[in-house]
């Protein structure tokens, strides 16, 4: 009895624990790769809208890289997920992300995200003075 006891004692000691779902979506998913990729983008969004701020692109590129980082992110973003999904559909997720067709998803979700918001800007700018009309009988004043 007591080896059977120190067996089951090492090989829980010793065996690779299987990462929750959660962390295996998030590593799958490539988090850390597109926490890297938002930094970037953070920046290049921060320094076009702002002059001032572009003079001190490096300054921004520090920032983020300091506190924008995949390790602050990782355990919100587990939250999130382990919020809306239970740990059998994370699994079920992982798989499909470890699948040829979830593999080219993950690769098109950027590209498909800014194809997308672009739309969604023209769009916007197209029915601009439609929005303006019903500011206007809502009774925000424009100054016309």
């Amino acid at each position: 009895m007591l080896k059977k006891s120190l067996l089951l004692a090492a090989l829980l000691c010793c065996a690779p624990l299987k990462a929750e779902p959660v962390y295996q979506l998030l590593d799958v998913m490539g988090g850390k790769e597109q926490m890297s990729q938002m930094q970037e983008q953070m920046v290049q969004m921060m320094a076009g809208s702002n002059p001032v701020l572009a003079q001190y692109e490096g300054v921004l590129v520090e920032w983020t890289r300091t506190y924008m980082t995949w390790e602050q992110m990782r355990e919100p973003m587990a939250a999130i997920y382990k919020k809306h999904f239970t740990n059998e559909e994370l699994s079920e997720l992982v798989e499909f992300y470890q699948s040829p067709v979830g593999a080219k998803s993950i690769n098109l979700m950027p590209q498909l995200f800014a194809e997308g918001a672009q739309i969604g800007m023209e769009l916007a700018q197209r029915h601009q003075p439609e929005l303006l009309q019903m500011l206007q009988a809502a009774g925000l004043d424009l100054g016309n």
